[in-house]
């Protein structure tokens, strides 16, 4: 295989994981602003072991903004 079709592949699967890494954070996105919506912050951080645990809503509504700008800046 020549180095050129190397990169090519390469390229591919870089955008195939790349997609697919953006599609599991805009599920634990959807997923936490479900949870904040129906239960605010106490149920945030009790349905989850991973995400930071938050003392106010403005710091859950942060935390929302800044995962919802960084997904619309990677599918740029």
């Amino acid at each position: 295989m020549k180095d050129s079709e190397w990169v090519k592949l390469l390229e591919r699967r870089l955008q195939v994981r790349n997609s697919l890494l953006l599609n599991y954070l805009k599920a634990y996105h959807a997923d936490l602003k479900y949870q904040f919506k129906n239960g605010g912050i106490g149920y945030m951080n009790s349905a989850s072991c991973g995400t930071p645990e938050f003392e106010n809503d403005v710091e859950a509504e942060n935390y929302l903004k800044d995962l919802s700008d960084f997904i619309a800046k990677e599918e740029m």
